[in-house]
């Protein structure tokens, strides 16, 4: 989970940033949610400068037999862009920060700040998948974060190489209102009803929050049903 905080003397939708990245355990998972107990354990793989840039993992994450990839996302204000990184660990261990390793010019090693920029032009929220049909993974976002394209990438492996991206859908929110954004979208693999398609989700909202409260329309999940060909050069 990410963790935020508000920016003093910052009353706009974005008055808030991200401070750094916890795991939530649930001590108790087999009770009633209501009376779940979490635990929060800091990730320590993050950095945070003065400057805006970032570094974090363990954001979206995808599991294969005990191996949790945990992908990250490092901030370059210099580049004005976004790009995604990848990190490893095993299910038993994750809870051990210095059994993580982070993929960096082609191989594993413990240092996060090494890590390899994957692909540029991501979201603050993605999601890698893996199509059994098509032994492809496929990576799913919103293009810079906010924006009409919601854009999508494939590879052979977790780690890439990723392909170009495509567009897959604009979203027709953004041209409604000129107070309108939308992002977040990400693919839902466990809603999939076939096995050549793939639910993606995404979220709109207004820079004003009345606006954002008179149109039901807007900030509720919106959902789409991407259907792909055997070769994957269409969908």
């Amino acid at each position: 989970m990410s963790q935020i905080t508000e920016r003093p003397g910052d009353t706009s939708v974005w008055g808030f940033r991200a401070i750094g990245i916890v795991i939530a355990k649930v001590t108790n998972p087999l009770d009633d949610p209501n009376r779940w107990r979490v635990e929060q354990i800091k990730v320590p793989w993050a950095h945070f400068d003065p400057a805006g840039n970032e570094k974090v993992f363990g954001m979206p994450l995808l599991r294969e037999g005990n191996v949790v990839y945990l992908y990250g996302l490092e901030i370059d204000k210099a580049t004005h862009d976004r790009y995604l990184l990848v990190g490893r660990a095993n299910i038993g261990s994750l809870e051990d920060f210095s059994t993580w390793e982070f993929y960096a010019n082609g191989r594993w090693q413990p240092d996060f700040r090494k890590a390899s920029r994957l692909c540029n032009h991501m979201g603050a929220e993605l999601s890698v998948s893996y199509l059994p049909r098509f032994k492809r993974y496929v990576l799913v976002y919103t293009e810079n974060g906010l924006s009409e394209n919601i854009l999508m990438r494939f590879a052979s492996s977790p780690v890439g190489p990723w392909s170009a991206p495509a567009t897959i859908y604009r979203t027709p929110e953004m041209g409604w209102d000129k107070t309108y954004f939308c992002y977040a979208a990400k693919a839902h693999p466990e809603l999939s009803r076939q096995d050549d398609e793939l639910i993606v989700s995404y979220v709109c909202n207004s820079t004003d929050f009345w606006k954002m409260a008179a149109n039901a329309r807007i900030y509720f999940p919106k959902f789409l049903r991407i259907k792909f060909t055997e070769s994957l050069t269409r969908y």
